[in-house]
Parts: structure tokens; C-alpha cells; sequence
């Protein structure tokens, strides 16, 4: 398949350069194991958005008719969905699963990556370096050990890369068919791929004999895996549709939580800079970390001086796949903007794919600048050779130790969440399971996941994409402003009837003035209950549930009170 020269190099040297890649991403997967074992009430921050409704696997009594839940699984890819499915068959709970999955998908993309980079340039070293220093990029954001769907798409895209370079179109289609069931928005990535792998490879075709058979297997089935790729998106999008529409660009300026301090900050027109390149959601989100990829940079320089840098000649011309991959990733990274939201956020396309990109041609360019370095050993001074020995040390130190050295006690990077009140949690397991607790805490959030009963609202469930669940629970938020902040039972008793409250959950803060401040989520929705937020930041009159705490308190934390709505009700 290939015409250029490989090195020689022992096959076992191979198997053991592989086995350090594996063992390396094990370490990183083993260090976030650890921290997610530690306590019984650990989760994941943006797991908790799935694993609500993936509860009902195993108890599909679980939050019945819950907006939350019901919308949350409508937005699941089937694939995701399925390998919980599976998890919970074979008696693991989702949180349970939820730990466990990271170094699992974390192991697979670094065998991958491997390979991968082995088929891009065939020196064993040079591919363990891409490997590891994927695998720290990886661990250096919270997408891997999310085991949210988008922790699918490394081991994944991976995989599609490396079949890619070994022209296996079978299981190039079980790859199209898994990124568009795991993770759709990088369907289309691959998809850019595949259309300009297949009109390269027919430009560089010379004989007419050869091009017409090129033509006729390579165009059938470059062309059937994107139309099982367009199949798998239709189906995934008719799935979605249950809560649409989308919401638009224009409505979405007009929206606070699309703001700089909303819960989705978006736009920025007064820094197009940080707009563009930095914004998690609408910039390009390039990151050089570890700092060792930037070498990457480098490497078209280093691969046109094969005089300077011998083996250079060894590198698979088929690295234009990481030229395809990058131009896709840019071209939906553009159209994405141009049809806002319609393709979810921009910065999935470029965020993710990028760190393949740079990691793999990492390898290459320090592979070559470290195989030029010991070249020159034998016409330097015994002082050179010092600094070239001790540069070449440096490297594999900051290959290897990087992390431990510099980052420790902040790698992983992880966005845990640690349940704080267990006694909550087993209060509320103690209640029927259509028990609806209302409140603005930030307890909130973990109500369904540990305490496995209904939250009304919760900041990490206020996803404002679809308009048809948005503005329900939009409204839920504000009608709890309202109630909470009013000076008059009767609002409180009309709201606990309308939403079917069962608990009241209150933070011991929650009546002091600046509680709903711009610091916090539900300051976006200012626009929305400005009188009661307004008669809660000026400390002025008695509000009404406030006066009720003492009385209908069922359960008492350090920082927490869980009022009865039935007593509520009852109060004169």
C-alpha cells in the first residue's frame, strides 16, 4: 500500500511502544477512577443531563412523565442510549457506568491513535509520542471522562482515521454508522473527509485504466458510506424533532441566556477575538496543551528538508488526511455559524478534530527534530553533545511527566460534582416516585440523581436550544421566582397546585438580598420576574414563604431547609 522506505526496527520494540501507550492512558483514566469512587454521591456535571432518564433502565418507574427526563432522552443519540441499555442489563447502574466508561473510551483512543500514527509514519517511538500526547489532551478538558455522548467521538473518529489509511471500506462504514449513533454533529466531519479523500485520490491518478477502476470502487463506496451516513442523521433528527423548533439566531441575540452571563454565553460582538477563538461555544477553541503539540506546526517545514531531516522521506504521503480532516473541520466550523444552531455549536467541529490533528503531527515533527539532533552527534564538540543529550532528556521528560509535573492535583481535569446532603437524598428516596421537589438551589440538580425523584427546575437542565422545551421550562423558572419571592401565600398555594409540587427546597440563603444576582444562573431571567427579584435584592416587606420556614420544615441541613408543601397549603 505504501512506496516509501520503512525503518527497521525490532518487532518487539513495536508491541512494547504500543503497550506504554496503552498503559499510560490507563494511568490517566485510573487517576479520574479514583476521584469518581471516592464517595457514593460523585458525579459527573454534565453527565447528570443523560443519566436522569437513563435511570429508567433500571427502574422504569423512575420520574414518570417528567419534562426534564422526556426531553433529555429525545436529544440521546440510539447508540449512547443503547450502550447504557446494555450497562444496566449487566447490573451496572448509569452513574455507576458513567465512572467506568472514561478509561475504557480512554485506552480504546489511545490503541487507535497509535496505529493510526504508525500508518503516518512507521517509527514505533513517533507513534507512542502522538498517542500520549492525544491522550493528555484528552484528559486536559472534561469531554472524555463527561461519558456524555461526545466522549464517543475520539476513539471513534480515531478508529475512522486509521481504516481510512488501511482502506477498509467495511469498517470504515461501521465507523460512519457509530459516529452519526453516538455522536451526529461529527458525521459530517467524517463526511468531509471521505468526499475529499475520494477527489484528491482522483486527481493524482495518471492512467485512464487505473482511474476508471478507482472510479468505480472507490466512488460506490465512498458514496454509500455517506448516504448510510445521511440515513443516520434523518433518523436521528426526526427522533430530536419532538421538542422543536430550533431556536433561531435572531431570537437567540434577543435571548438573555445566550448572553456573556447566560447559562449558553454565545455572543460577544464587543471582543470578536475571544467570539471567534476562545468562546467555548462559538470559537474555534484551538488548544496547545500539552505545550508539545505546537510542534505540529512545524512539520510541513520539516517534511519538505528531507536533506536536513533524512526521516522525513518516511512519512506516508497519505498525511494528507490530516490536511482533509483539518479543511472539514473549518468548513463546518464556518457553516455551522452560517446556520446557527441548526448544526448544533460551532466549536464541536474544530475543538475536538484539531486535537488529532496536532497530536499526530506532533509525534512526527519530534520524531524528526530529536532523529536530526542524534545525527549531528558525531560532528559536535563533547559540550554539544552534552546539550544535545540534555535536550533530548528534557523532551521525553515533558512527553512523559508533563502533567504530573505542572499540572498536579488539576489532571485530569474533571467537572465532578459531589453530592453535599445525603440525608436529603435518603429522605427523598423514601417518597412516592412521582414526588416533585421545586426549588432554585443548586441542590437542584443532583435531586434526580441521587435523590432519584423530580427536580421542576435545575440550572444544568436549562437547555435552550429547543424552543417547545425551553419555554416550558423557562416558565417553570419564572412562576418559581415569582411564588418564592411573593408576599402572598395565595401565589405560593396556586403554585404548588398548578406544577404539583410535593417539596420546597430552600438554600438558608435564599432570602437574602443579592441571592439572584448577576452571579448567579438565574439572573437571566431578570427580564422575565423583575418585581419579585427586585423585592428580593431590596431586603424590603415580608415575603411570604420565608415567614413559613420554621413551621414547615421536614428536614434541616447545614445549608439546606425542605419545606412540605402540604403544609403550605394548609397555613392560615
Amino acid at each position: 500500500m505504501t512506496n516509501y522506505p520503512i525503518p527497521a526496527f525490532p518487532k518487539s520494540g513495536l508491541s512494547l511502544w504500543f503497550a506504554a501507550s496503552l498503559a499510560f492512558a490507563a494511568l490517566y483514566g485510573g487517576i479520574e477512577l479514583h476521584f469518581a469512587l471516592s464517595s457514593p454521591y460523585v458525579v459527573e456535571g454534565n453527565a447528570r443531563v443523560f443519566l436522569i432518564w437513563l435511570q429508567r433502565f433500571t427502574n422504569p418507574a423512575l420520574l414518570p412523565g417528567d419534562l426534564i427526563a422526556d426531553y433529555f432522552e429525545t436529544v440521546t443519540p440510539w447508540a449512547y442510549g443503547q450502550t447504557y441499555h446494555l450497562a444496566a442489563i449487566l447490573g451496572l447502574t448509569p452513574l455507576e457506568f458513567s465512572r467506568f466508561l472514561p478509561i475504557v473510551l480512554g485506552v480504546i483512543t489511545a490503541g487507535y491513535a497509535f496505529w493510526f500514527c504508525f500508518e503516518l509514519f512507521p517509527v514505533p517511538s513517533s507513534a507512542f509520542i502522538g498517542s500520549i500526547l492525544l491522550s493528555q489532551s484528552m484528559w486536559f478538558k472534561d469531554d472524555l471522562l463527561s461519558a456524555t455522548p461526545r466522549a464517543f467521538l475520539y476513539p471513534i473518529l480515531t478508529a475512522f482515521l486509521y481504516y481510512s489509511l488501511r482502506d477498509n471500506w467495511f469498517l470504515i462504514h461501521i465507523c460512519v454508522f457509530l459516529i452519526g449513533t453516538f455522536y451526529p454533529p461529527i458525521l459530517l466531519l467524517v463526511a468531509g473527509v471521505i468526499f475529499l479523500r475520494l477527489g484528491r485520490n482522483l486527481l493524482h491518478l495518471r492512467q485512464a485504466a487505473t482511474a476508471a477502476a478507482f472510479s468505480r470502487r472507490d466512488l460506490i463506496l465512498s458514496l454509500t458510506s455517506l448516504g448510510l451516513g445521511l440515513l443516520v442523521m434523518l433518523a436521528y433528527a426526526w427522533h430530536q424533532n419532538t421538542f422543536g423548533p430550533i431556536v433561531t439566531g435572531a431570537e437567540a441575540r434577543s435571548w438573555p441566556e445566550f448572553s456573556q452571563i447566560g447559562r449558553i454565553p454565545f455572543f460577544d460582538d464587543a471582543h470578536p477575538w475571544h467570539f471567534w477563538f476562545k468562546g467555548i461555544h462559538s470559537g474555534i477553541k484551538l488548544s496547545i496543551n500539552p505545550p508539545l503539540v505546537a510542534a505540529a506546526l512545524v512539520l510541513p517545514w520539516l517534511i519538505k528538508a528531507p536533506d536536513r531531516f533524512p526521516l522525513a522521506r518516511a512519512v506516508n504521503p497519505q498525511i494528507s488526511i490530516l490536511v482533509d480532516l483539518t479543511i472539514s473541520s473549518f468548513a463546518w466550523f464556518f457553516i455551522a455559524h452560517l446556520l446557527i444552531f441548526n448544526l448544533y455549536l460551532p466549536s464541536r467541529y474544530t475543538q475536538h478534530s484539531l486535537k488529532i490533528i496536532l497530536a499526530a503531527a506532533a509525534g512526527i515533527a519530534i520524531t524528526l527534530l530529536l532523529d536530526a539532533l542524534r545525527s549531528s552527534l558525531s560532528s559536535r564538540q563533547s559540550w554539544q553533545r552534552f546539550g544535545i543529550r540534555a535536550v533530548t532528556l528534557g523532551v521525553w521528560v515533558m512527553i512523559l511527566f508533563y502533567p504530573n509535573l505542572f499540572w498536579q492535583g488539576s489532571f485530569p481535569d474533571n467537572n465532578y460534582v459531589v453530592g453535599t446532603s445525603p440525608p436529603l437524598y435518603a429522605f427523598l428516596q423514601q417518597q412516592p416516585l412521582n414526588t416533585t421537589v421545586a426549588s432554585l438551589a443548586g441542590e437542584a440538580d443532583n435531586v434526580p440523581i441521587f435523590g432519584q425523584r423530580l427536580t421542576l427546575v435545575g440550572e444544568e437542565y436549562a437547555d435552550p436550544y429547543d424552543v417547545g422545551y425551553y419555554l416550558r421550562f423557562r416558565r417553570r423558572v419564572v412562576d418559581l421566582i415569582n411564588a418564592q419571592y411573593s408576599p402572598s401565600l395565595n401565589v405560593i398555594r396556586d403554585f404548588i397546585h398548578r406544577y404539583h409540587i410535593n417539596f420546597w427546597l430552600l438554600e438558608k440563603s435564599a432570602f437574602e438580598p443579592g441571592y439572584i444576582s448577576p452571579k448567579s444562573w438565574l439572573w437571566e431571567y431578570y427580564t422575565f420576574a423583575p418585581e419579585a427579584i427586585s423585592r428580593l435584592n431590596s431586603g424590603g416587606g415580608t415575603l411570604a414563604l420565608a415567614a413559613q420556614v420554621s413551621a414547615c420544615s421536614v428536614l434541616t441541613t447545614d445549608t439546606l431547609w425542605l419545606l412540605d408543601s402540604q403544609c403550605l397549603l394548609n397555613r392560615p
